[in-house]
């Protein structure tokens, strides 16, 4: 599992979701390229795609699952755009994914205009999981889910932006995703007590 932080932060600021990650029996990964500079960052995605080339043959060749909090899931779904053959899932945390133009976009102009537009398209082939909070206080909500599919699924968890690397309910979904087969993926089941945890399927 290859896990990219958000605007600003590095990889210190995912050691929680890294180290309970490695404790359900994960190997999990920094993005190792210092703090996230977001998209003017230079030479961003070949830097990108070495960093996940070298997580995928320390895994032995396999694919590699992503999960990026903040600005962190725009560069996952990024990665997946560019190489989904080598890219198993994408789980993203409060992500500003949507498509530019819908309501609450926050799409601005020039690089981060350019990327939101691709990453809002739906990902090649490759399941995805858009994990966002009404009560997010950065990120609209709104822009933080995707287009629902077969292979692409929004679930809502209940706090704030900054807490998502902690939240105690992202962190469980992050291990129930990843730990799915990977040609068995589907979508979040919220029967019995995680009616009460998690939000609806849908909503306006």
């Amino acid at each position: 599992v290859l896990v990219l932080p958000g605007l600003g932060g590095a990889d210190g600021s995912t050691a929680v979701i890294r180290s309970y990650l490695g404790s359900r029996g994960f190997e999990a990964f920094g993005w190792g390229l210092g703090r996230n500079q977001g998209p003017g960052m230079p030479d961003l995605l070949p830097r990108l795609a070495a960093r996940l080339e070298a997580v995928r043959q320390q895994g032995g060749g396999r694919r590699v699952s992503l999960v990026g909090w903040s600005m962190g899931g725009v560069f996952a779904r990024l990665l997946a755009h560019h190489f989904p053959d080598r890219v198993r899932q994408v789980v993203t945390l409060g992500s500003p994914i949507g498509r530019p133009g819908t309501p609450a976009s926050r799409a601005g102009r020039g690089d981060m205009g350019r990327l939101r537009a691709l990453v809002s398209d739906p990902l090649p082939g490759v399941p995805g999981t858009a994990v966002y909070s009404r009560t997010d206080g950065i990120v609209p909500w709104q822009i933080a889910r995707q287009a629902p599919s077969e292979i692409a699924d929004n679930v809502e968890v209940y706090g704030s932006h900054i807490g998502l690397g902690f939240n105690a309910s992202a962190l469980y979904l992050l291990a129930e995703r990843l730990a799915q087969p990977e040609d068995g993926w589907r979508p979040f089941e919220r029967s019995g007590w995680k009616r009460w945890v998690f939000g609806p399927a849908n909503h306006g």
